[in-house]
């Protein structure tokens, strides 16, 4: 995705996953010449993703050196933009009631879960789950006893939650939370059995609107 700047410049999106990133999880050297040549070209480079900003800065930093300090990263699809400063520009996370009943609704139904605050990303199982998904975050976890008691105590936002189960019962699980959340959270698969809760009116197209007056 691209749009004009200026006559001579442009804007370049990237989304990570399935995008730049590989199915292993790696930039490839053709991809990595590309956007070298966009910055040496002066063209204004964004990174978006429904990754949180430290995995996507652990990205930045270990594939892609080149551009720290130079792209802008747009996180949590939306929810946590920091430019090429290092500047946060916005953060939104769940309502905290809204979270918490996300949480006790994944218990219910026996669907791992784990929630991102603070940038940190924050578990009440220390399942294969959370083991599998901090491997492809590039990003250690925290356990905690109680996810709601974290959300409740907490002085930041609950930025995400993702609920992640086999493929089928996640097709259940999701059709049950957009009937129960409508008009509250924003519900989207991310892969095929990762199920993502963001705070409602969240998107990365909102983000590059509210990145757009910045750059």
């Amino acid at each position: 995705m691209n749009y004009h700047l200026n006559s001579s410049t442009k804007v370049f999106v990237f989304d990570f996953d399935g995008t730049l990133l590989n199915s292993e999880v790696r930039i490839s050297p053709r991809t990595f010449e590309a956007l070298k040549k966009l910055k040496e070209h002066g063209h204004t480079i964004i990174l978006c993703s429904g990754r949180m900003y430290a995995s996507m800065l652990f990205i930045v930093e270990n594939f892609l050196p080149f551009l720290k300090g130079y792209a802008h990263i747009v996180s949590y699809n939306g929810g946590y933009i920091v430019n090429n400063k290092g500047e946060l520009l916005f953060e939104k996370g769940l309502d905290k009631d809204v979270a918490i009943d996300c949480i006790e609704f994944l218990r219910e139904l026996n669907v791992h879960r784990h929630v991102y605050i603070n940038d940190e990303l924050i578990s009440e199982q220390d399942d294969q789950e959370i083991k599998d998904y901090s491997k492809h975050s590039f990003v250690a976890y925290k356990l905690v006893d109680d996810l709601v008691d974290t959300i409740k105590n907490s002085e930041h936002p609950t930025l995400k939650i993702l609920g992640i189960c086999e493929q089928e019962k996640l097709n259940m699980v999701q059709s049950l939370a957009e009937k129960k959340f409508e008009g509250k959270i924003n519900i989207m698969r991310s892969f095929s059995t990762y199920l993502d809760f963001m705070p409602f009116g969240v998107s990365k197209g909102e983000a590059l609107k509210i990145l757009s007056q910045d750059i």
